[in-house]
C-alpha cells in the first residue's frame, strides 16, 4: 500500500527480518495459547478445589450434625428413664429444663405447671429466664396459648424482632392442657421443635402420672368420718407448699385453720353421734367450696386446716366470705327431753394466714393464732349476748 519504492538492499533487509521474526511472532502466538490453556487449567483446579473444600465443609457439618442429633436421641433415650423415676414435680421439671438447657444452651427455657387448675401457676422451672421474664409469663398464663402471644411477650420485654417467644403445651392422656413449655431465643427449626416436642411429651407423661397417683394417695390418706385428708398428708402437701414459695417468692399459698364451736357442749347434750354429724357437717360444707388443688385436712376432733396453693392473703379473704355465707344457713337437728326437734346453728371459727404477709415456716402459726383470736371474740360475743337476754331490762323492757 506504501507506494515508496525500495531499493534491492532494502527489499533483502525487509526479507530477512520476516525470516527472523516470523518464527519469534509464530512461538509467541503459541505461548500465548499456552498461557491462554494454562490460566483456564488453573482456574478449573480452583473451582474444584473450592468444590471440594465446600464438601470437606459439609461433610465436616453434617458430621457434626448428625453427632449433635445421635447426641441428643442418646440423651432422649437415657432421660426417658430417669424422668419416670422422679417422684416430685418440681424435681421433675427442674432436671427437663436443666438437661434440655444444655442441649440448646442458647435458649431460655421454662416449664409452668397448671396441674388441676387451667391458668392456675402450682409449679415449674426456669432456665435462661430472667425473673422480671418469669413474673411477666405468670402473670400472662391466662393467655399463653393466644396465637399473638409472641407479639404481647416481645411488648412486654422490649424484646428485639430476632428474639421469638415459642409456647407448647403440656397436654395429659384425656388431651387437657395442664401446662407449657416456653422457648425464648431465635425462631425454631423444624428439628428442634420436634426434639422439644418429645422431650415436652416425656415430662407430660410422667406429669400425669404424678397427677393421677396423688388422686390416689389423696383418696388412702383420708380422715375416716369426714373423707377429708389425715394429718399426716396435709403435712406432706403442706411441706411441699413451703419449698415452692421459697423457689418462687412471688407465688404464694395461705392457710386457713377452721374450729368448729360448741362441739363439746352438743356431745356431751346429745351425744357423740351427734357431735359427729355436726363435724361432718362442717365437713361437706368445706368441701363444696374447695377447688381440685386445694387441700382440706381433718386436723383432730373439731379442728380442719385448709391449704389454697398460689392463693394470697387477699385470695384467701374471699374464700373466707364464700364460707361465711355458706356457714349462715347450716343447721344441726336435735331432740330435746321433751321430744321437739330443734334446730342448731352450726358456727365456727378461721384463722387465716398467706405466705405473702409472713414468712412460708410462720403461716400455720399465724393461722392458728388468729383462728383462737376469732374464738375468743365468738364466745365473748355469745356471753355478751346471754348476759343481754338475761338481764331484768331485756326480760321487761
Amino acid at each position: 500500500k506504501n507506494r515508496r519504492s525500495y531499493t534491492g538492499a532494502e527489499k533483502q533487509i525487509i526479507r530477512n527480518l520476516g525470516v527472523v521474526l516470523g518464527p519469534i511472532i509464530e512461538n509467541a502466538r503459541i505461548m500465548e495459547r499456552l498461557e491462554g490453556l494454562v490460566e483456564k487449567r488453573t482456574q478449573d483446579l480452583k473451582h474444584a478445589l473450592a468444590a471440594i473444600r465446600k464438601k470437606n465443609e459439609n461433610i465436616v457439618k453434617n458430621h457434626s450434625i448428625i453427632k449433635k442429633q445421635n447426641h441428643i436421641f442418646l440423651s432422649l433415650f437415657d432421660t426417658s428413664t430417669k424422668i419416670h423415676a422422679i417422684k416430685e414435680f418440681e424435681e421433675l421439671f427442674a432436671f427437663t429444663i436443666s438437661h434440655l438447657k444444655s442441649l440448646f444452651p442458647d435458649f431460655g427455657l421454662a416449664i409452668i405447671f397448671e396441674g388441676e387448675r387451667a391458668g392456675v401457676f402450682e409449679t415449674g422451672a426456669f432456665a435462661g429466664i430472667t425473673d422480671s421474664e418469669r413474673k411477666m409469663l405468670l402473670q400472662q398464663i391466662h393467655h399463653l396459648t393466644s396465637p399473638d402471644i409472641d407479639r404481647r411477650l416481645k411488648q412486654e420485654t422490649n424484646g428485639g424482632p430476632e428474639t421469638f417467644w415459642t409456647i407448647l403445651p403440656m397436654q395429659g392422656r384425656d388431651k387437657r392442657v395442664i401446662g407449657k413449655m416456653i422457648i425464648k431465643g431465635a425462631r425454631l427449626d423444624s428439628f428442634t421443635r420436634k426434639v422439644m416436642s418429645i422431650f415436652l411429651g416425656q415430662v407430660s407423661s410422667a406429669a400425669q402420672n404424678r397427677l393421677l397417683l396423688r388422686r390416689l394417695e389423696t383418696m388412702a390418706a383420708t380422715d375416716g368420718l369426714t373423707g377429708t385428708a389425715n394429718r399426716i398428708f396435709f403435712d406432706r402437701a403442706c411441706e411441699k407448699a413451703m419449698k415452692r414459695a421459697c423457689l418462687f417468692p412471688d407465688v404464694y399459698f395461705s392457710l386457713l385453720i377452721i374450729d368448729v364451736n360448741g362441739l363439746k357442749k352438743i356431745n356431751d347434750q346429745y351425744g357423740h353421734i351427734k357431735g359427729d354429724e355436726m363435724i361432718l357437717a362442717v365437713a361437706d360444707m368445706l368441701k363444696s367450696i374447695c377447688r381440685e388443688t386445694d387441700v382440706l385436712s381433718r386436723f383432730g376432733g373439731d379442728e380442719f386446716a385448709l391449704l389454697l396453693p398460689s392463693t394470697d392473703s387477699r385470695q384467701a379473704a374471699h374464700v373466707i366470705r364464700r364460707i361465711r355465707d355458706k356457714e349462715k344457713n347450716l343447721t344441726l337437728a336435735c331432740i330435746d327431753n321433751s321430744g321437739r326437734t330443734l334446730r342448731i346453728p352450726i358456727r365456727i371459727s378461721i384463722g387465716a394466714a398467706g405466705s405473702d404477709e409472713i414468712a412460708p415456716k410462720n403461716v400455720l402459726s399465724l393461722a392458728d393464732d388468729r383462728m383462737y383470736t376469732d374464738k375468743k371474740q365468738y364466745y365473748r360475743r355469745l356471753a355478751i349476748k346471754k348476759d343481754a337476754l338475761d338481764s331484768p331490762s331485756a326480760v321487761n323492757p
